[in-house]
C-alpha cells in the first residue's frame, strides 16, 4: 500500500517558527541572568584572592597597605632623599604587580569577566630599557582599582591598616573602569581629581553597578563584599575634628591635609 507524506503548510511552518521564537525569548533572559551570576561569582573569587594577597603583603611590610604606585618604600624615594626601604623598584612597583607576586603572577585574577574592556595597566613603561625583567611583566588587566583616599600624603606615603578607624569597613580595592577621558589610572580617591576621583555623585571611574546593580569591594582586613553603591557612602561615626563636619565612610576614614572634592 502506498503511503503519502503531507508537507507542512505555510501556516504550520509559521506557527512552529513562532513557538521557537517564543521559547528563545523566554530562555534568553534566564541564560543572561545565569551568565551574569557566574561572572559575579568569578569576580568575587578574584577579589577574595586579592584580599588574601593584600593581607599577606600587609603582614610582610610591618602592617602597611600598598600604595597605588611608588611602592619602593613607606615613603616614595623621590620625596625621601632617594632612600628606599622596600624591595620594589621602578617600573615594577604598582599595586597590581605587587599583589600578583602573592598570587603566582596570575594576571587573569585581575580581570573581571563582566568588564567589557581589555585595557591593561602600566603598558606605558614597556619602553624602559636597562632592566633585567620582562618590561611587560606588569601589564595587568585593569578591572579593579585601589582606593588611596586614606593615605596621609597623597600617593606617596603608605598607611598602616591599624591606623584606620575600622579596617573591616575601609574599602581598599573596588570594581573599576577605564574612566574619564579614557585615562586608565589604577587608583580611586575622594580628593584626587580628575582622573582618579570618586564621590557619591562622581562614578566615572568605578564600576559600581557592574554586577546587577552592585559592585564588588575588598576591605583593609582582606574580606570581600558585594554592595549597593549608596551603602558605601553611609556616614559612619562622629564628624572628624578640623574637617568642617566630614564624617568617615567606607571610602575614607582619615582626613590629613587633603580635603574631599564633592
Amino acid at each position: 500500500m502506498r503511503t503519502t507524506h503531507r508537507a507542512f503548510t505555510l501556516v504550520e511552518l509559521l506557527v512552529v517558527i513562532g513557538i521557537i521564537a517564543l521559547l528563545i525569548s523566554i530562555l534568553m533572559p534566564a541564560l543572561s541572568k545565569a551568565r551574569e551570576q557566574a561572572n559575579a561569582v568569578k569576580c568575587m573569587s578574584n577579589e577574595r584572592q586579592l584580599g588574601q594577597a593584600l593581607v599577606i603583603f600587609t603582614n610582610d611590610h610591618k602592617g602597611y597597605l600598598p600604595k597605588a604606585w611608588f611602592n619602593d618604600g613607606i615613603v616614595y624615594s623621590g620625596m625621601n632623599n632617594g632612600q628606599t626601604t622596600w624591595e620594589y623598584r621602578e617600573p615594577f612597583y604598582g599595586w597590581t604587580y605587587l599583589l600578583s607576586l602573592y598570587m603566582g603572577k596570575n594576571k587573569e585574577l585581575f580581570r573581571c569577566p563582566s568588564d567589557p574592556t581589555d585595557h591593561l595597566y602600566d603598558t606605558e613603561n614597556n619602553g624602559i630599557t636597562g632592566i633585567i625583567d620582562d618590561p611587560t611583566a606588569d601589564d595587568i588587566p585593569g578591572s579593579y582599582r585601589l582606593n588611596i583616599s586614606d593615605l596621609p600624603n597623597g600617593p606617596y606615603e603608605a598607611i598602616r591598616a591599624t591606623r584606620l578607624g575600622s579596617p573591616s569597613e575601609a574599602i581598599v580595592i573596588a570594581d573599576g573602569k577605564q574612566g574619564v577621558q579614557g585615562n586608565a589610572w589604577n587608583q580611586l580617591s575622594t580628593w584626587e581629581a580628575p582622573f582618579a576621583h570618586v564621590s557619591e555623585r562622581d562614578t566615572g571611574n568605578v564600576a559600581w553597578d557592574r554586577h546587577r546593580g552592585r559592585g564588588m569591594y575588598v576591605f583593609a582586613d582582606g574580606h570581600a563584599e558585594s554592595l549597593e553603591w549608596k551603602v558605601t557612602w553611609v556616614p559612619r561615626g562622629d564628624p572628624v575634628p578640623g574637617t568642617s563636619g566630614s564624617r568617615p565612610t567606607m571610602w575614607r576614614h582619615k582626613f590629613e591635609g587633603w580635603p574631599d572634592i564633592p
